[in-house]
């Protein structure tokens, strides 16, 4: 690894590795290190420029954080997201984005640029929602892909949260299936810039 290395997403990296070492969080560390070796500093700069409304210091600092068992406020797999998004957005590439943000982004597009979480779990998922009162959407909303309702869930979540982190939102709730997180401007234009550049260009 090389010392000289300054992004504070990238130091955020090492930091939480360095914690996943420390408690001895084998699974932790063997994730951690594939991040941090697929990671190029200099993309994660240049995504900093792009990023003009993102504030990294903050993500930096909730990406690096762990409580006094070694638990860290973000999961593994949601760090590796903001990551790959930060890439994805650095090499202005959709494919750079997993299919779970792709879908995620372009449901919450498609529908008015807000969808709840249980719409955002539909969106994933195989789910049923029309015969389903837990999982019921508004008329019209489309599946975009047929991963397990589990999966659905647990990806929509992170998802959801990557987007909060890097300041897409305007406004957060606590994850209620009635929740309806929308997109601010910022997050509009980067993510209809991303995941629709085939179309605009």
């Amino acid at each position: 690894m090389n010392a000289t290395r300054t992004n504070p997403l990238f130091t955020a990296l090492a930091t939480r590795l360095a914690a996943c070492i420390e408690f001895g969080l084998v699974n932790q560390v063997d994730a951690m290190s594939t991040i941090i070796d697929k990671t190029s500093e200099k993309l994660l700069s240049l995504a900093q420029d792009k990023m003009t409304n993102t504030d990294f210091d903050a993500i930096a600092t909730r990406l690096a954080t762990v409580d006094d068992t070694g638990k860290g406020l973000e999961q593994v797999k949601t760090i590796e997201k903001v990551v790959r998004l930060c890439n994805a957005i650095a090499l202005d590439l959709e494919s750079g984005l997993c299919g779970y943000m792709k879908y995620t982004a372009l449901s919450t597009l498609q529908n008015g640029n807000a969808i709840t979480v249980r719409e955002n779990v539909c969106a994933l998922s195989k789910v049923a929602h029309h015969d389903s009162d837990i999982f019921a959407v508004r008329e019209g909303f489309k599946n975009l892909a047929r991963y397990s309702v589990g999966t659905g869930s647990s990806q929509s979540s992170q998802c959801r949260q990557v987007f909060n982190l890097c300041g897409f939102y305007e406004s957060f709730g606590r994850g209620c299936k009635n929740d309806k997180p929308e997109l601010n401007a910022y997050g509009i234009a980067t993510l209809n810039k991303l995941v629709y550049k085939q179309i605009n260009a």
